[in-house]
């Protein structure tokens, strides 16, 4: 049952940015709780790496992060696990082998500590493009009491430009810097119009991010500029997984429907913003 709709038809969510901070989780209680929604699938990211201590209970080692993601979508069709990677870890390209192998649908980077075109995480990103799964990046301001922001600004996001068949999207559009994120956007669709699958793919993910106050002229903006954003847009709540709150996912898509609807984009693009894009990102069918 959906109870959201969009010009007669009804709207379907895959919501792809949901944390995860701790090992417990009520699945009886998450399923009462999107059964009667809209919210359909969840892209589930692992707890954090150990360079993150601020955002998860206790101590977690990466074998057992890997297994607590698995685990907790293991049996709930509606789950699709992403492992969170330091790819600056000298043991991150293995990493990336095994999570992969695993079933992990994809990848989760924020660049705390280091710029997105640091040598050591460069191998890790092409280990990535070498298993086929795609990357989600925190792009823009970054809220972790420390100073770090400068290394997730969009254009930063330019040095991946050349890893042949790697797809990554950058998380709140980036705010505040929003413009330089469409404009990066633009500068990977003219690459990959020269250069096709032998250079990168980017998307953007609209999770907020951006404040009520920014949301309607950055959505605009982005899809009004003139590029070819309809298959390359995903949306993401920014919720947890273990008090996730389907209805509360629910005003936020929409606002972002009003929005739309004002823009006059037709149901069939938003209906890939809100589900088939984030599955073709992540390759699930």
């Amino acid at each position: 049952m959906s109870t959201l709709h969009y010009q007669g038809q009804s709207v379907a969510v895959f919501d792809c940015h949901v944390h995860t901070d701790k090992a417990a989780l009520d699945s009886g209680e998450l399923c009462r709780r999107s059964r009667e929604s809209s919210v359909k699938n969840l892209i589930v990211m692992s707890i954090a790496p150990s360079c993150f201590s601020i955002w998860k209970d206790r101590p977690y080692s990466n074998e057992e992060r890997l297994e607590l993601v698995l685990r907790q979508c293991e049996d709930m069709p509606m789950l699709h696990p992403v492992y969170w990677i330091d790819p600056t870890e000298e043991d991150a390209p293995r990493q990336v082998e095994l999570a992969a192998a695993a079933g992990v649908v994809g990848f989760k980077v924020i660049c705390g500590n280091h710029y997105p075109g640091d040598p050591r995480a460069m191998k890790t990103y092409e280990r990535m493009a070498q298993v086929h799964k795609s990357v989600l990046f925190h792009s823009g301001i970054l809220w972790d009491g420390k100073s770090s922001s400068r290394y997730n600004r969009p254009s930063e996001f330019e040095d991946l430009l050349p890893i042949a068949g790697l797809t990554f999207a950058l998380a709140h559009i980036s705010w505040p810097w929003t413009d330089e994120c469409i404009a990066v956007f633009g500068k990977y669709e003219d690459a990959r119009r020269h250069y096709g699958d032998a250079c990168a793919r980017m998307y953007v993910d609209i999770t907020p991010g951006t404040p009520p106050l920014y949301r309607k002229e950055a959505l605009y903006r982005l899809f009004k500029t003139g590029y070819q954003v309809e298959d390359s847009i995903l949306f993401g709540s920014d919720s947890f997984l273990d008090r996730y709150d389907a209805a509360a996912v629910e005003k936020q898509v929409s606002v972002d429907l009003a929005h739309f609807a004002d823009m006059e984009l037709p149901f069939r693009v938003v209906d890939k913003v809100f589900q088939g894009n984030v599955k073709n990102f992540y390759g699930i069918r």
